[in-house]
């Protein structure tokens, strides 16, 4: 296999902007959870370090798995939750995501490829909620061309 094209670890740092229509609020603080109506939308501007593991699979072509840690700032755009808009403009929360794709090798240090992105932010909070934290989840299919060093 030409040099260059071998399977192994490597790490990317990742900024990210999602922007994601509500439709359903979901609190957790009891038993059994409440939903409410929501509507709005939500945007999120991070920055993640993912780790990779890539796997060859034949001349040219590469599968890899990988997991990210990170931050985002949550910005909320005329939601309303059970028909109460919700203040408190952004909030800042931690961030984990899992991944998969499937690349081709268009030289040494170029990839073009397709992922599968699963970010989860956890705990953040708004003032008026009903309950102390949100949960969101982001699943996303990314076509990229990824540069390789």
């Amino acid at each position: 296999m030409p040099e260059g094209y071998a399977s192994g670890l490597r790490i990317e740092l990742e900024g990210s902007y999602r922007h994601s229509e509500a439709s359903q609020f979901v609190d957790y603080s009891g038993l059994p959870p409440t939903y409410s109506d929501a509507e709005g939308y939500l945007e999120t501007i991070g920055i993640m370090t993912n780790g990779f593991v890539d796997m060859n699979v034949g001349e040219s072509f590469t599968v890899y798995l990988g997991a990210g840690v990170g931050a985002v700032r949550a910005t909320r755009r005329d939601l309303v939750v059970g028909g109460v808009p919700v203040t408190g403009k952004f909030t800042h929360s931690p961030a984990y995501q899992l991944m998969a794709g499937i690349g081709y090798r268009l030289s040494p240090g170029m990839i073009i490829g397709v992922d599968f992105r699963n970010m989860v932010v956890n705990d953040f909070t708004w003032p008026n909620l009903p309950t102390t934290t949100v949960n969101v989840e982001f699943k996303e299919v990314i076509f990229m061309i990824r540069l390789v060093g």
